[in-house]
């Protein structure tokens, strides 16, 4: 059956059978054949932008977030001086490289990206901090994978939850899902709530309301 899908496509397109996947737009894919297993990572990329940013020889970290300091807009530069200051930083250019990995196979860096990515267009020496903190939190999980099992259950599985007004700057909430089959994630999301939840409960029926996948995620989790 895969032979003669190959040999239709290769009727109607230019295309040469380079045999199984290894490497894919930056992922790894590795097969266990014995286990049952696929993986797919993203090391080699993660090691390229820790060099390219200067953080191969930091200290890791276990957390990509530091629960105790609130990002916010006060920490923006608020005068010519401290924007100059950061003129030379390349906080967009090093957005753009986590959010790559975000959304290929780490959906534990989506939360952070999310929030630093909202402070693209001026961004303070305190984003800038939480930036670093990610890069360090990716050297210690380099070799993290997403590793789907033959074994593992063939349903698909939907998790979601919500905070209450996260957000300091709009008091908006903050929602995440995550769908899982065969044990590893294959879609995730993070995003604020587009009006302002007065309670715990009304963010968790107001994402409910406002994206309809939620209901999909809720009614299997619950």
């Amino acid at each position: 059956m895969k032979t003669d899908l190959k040999s239709k496509l290769m009727e109607s397109f230019q295309m040469k059978d380079l045999g199984e996947a290894r490497f894919i737009l930056g992922m790894q894919v590795q097969r266990d054949r014995g286990n049952g297993t696929i993986s797919i990572d993203q090391e080699q990329y993660i090691k390229e932008i820790l060099q390219r940013f200067g953080m191969m020889d930091s200290n890791p970290v276990s957390t990509p977030v530091d629960l105790n300091q609130i990002i916010s807009k006060e920490m923006c530069p608020k005068n010519a001086e401290k924007t100059a200051e950061m003129k030379n930083v390349p906080y967009q250019e090093a957005i753009g490289c986590i959010m790559f990995a975000a959304q290929v196979t780490r959906p534990d860096l989506s939360f952070p990206v999310s929030c630093l990515s909202r402070y693209n267009q001026n961004p303070g020496k305190s984003h800038w901090n939480a930036i670093k903190r990610i890069f360090r939190y990716l050297k210690g999980t380099i070799n993290t994978k997403l590793v789907f099992n033959k074994n593992s259950s063939n349903n698909l599985l939907g998790y979601c939850d919500a905070d209450w007004a996260s957000d300091t700057d709009e008091r908006l909430s903050t929602t995440g899902y995550v769908f899982k089959l065969q044990g590893a994630a294959i879609s995730w999301s993070t995003k604020r709530q587009p009006t302002v939840a007065l309670s715990t409960t009304e963010a968790e029926y107001m994402y409910v309301i406002s994206d309809p996948r939620s209901f999909v995620v809720t009614t299997s989790l619950r």
